[in-house]
Formats: C-alpha cells, sequence, structure tokens
C-alpha cells in the first residue's frame, strides 16, 4: 500500500497528468494506492463552499482518494 498526501491542482488531463500515471502504474503492478482529497472544500479566496475540490492524484480513476470534513455539531451516525 502507497499512502499519498500530496497534491497540485489538475492542471491537465488525467491521460497526461505525471502523478496520476505514477498512481495507475502503481495500481497495475498490484500496489493499493490511498491518496489525499485535498480538501478544497472552500474557494480559498471567496470562502464559499465549493465542488471538485479533488487534487491530483485524487483523481486518478484507480486511486482511493480520502478527505476530512467538519462536522459542524451534525447528528452522528448509530451503529449497532
Amino acid at each position: 500500500m502507497i499512502n499519498l498526501s500530496l497534491g497540485h491542482p489538475i492542471l491537465e488531463p488525467a491521460a497526461t497528468d505525471p502523478l496520476v500515471q505514477a498512481v495507475e502504474r502503481a495500481v497495475r503492478a498490484g500496489i493499493v494506492v490511498v491518496a489525499s482529497a485535498g480538501n478544497f472544500g472552500r474557494n480559498p479566496e471567496t470562502g464559499v463552499v465549493g465542488y471538485a475540490g479533488i487534487t491530483s492524484p485524487g483523481n486518478a480513476p484507480s486511486a482511493i482518494t480520502v478527505g476530512a470534513i467538519r462536522t459542524q455539531q451534525s447528528t452522528t451516525r448509530m451503529t449497532t
């Protein structure tokens, strides 16, 4: 397993992004790749909640992409 806590804004298609291509090569070699999402849930300039805040290589088709959230004191899920 590889755990990647790095990234950059998506500036090109996944097919030509070097980080995405490295993730895809690792997965083809049998390695599970976990990448940070980038956590750009808000526009850094306006503070407005945004979408599509995942950075490269979290956009790799074969990556398991993870992120963090603030719950804003919402109700937690109950387990049995």
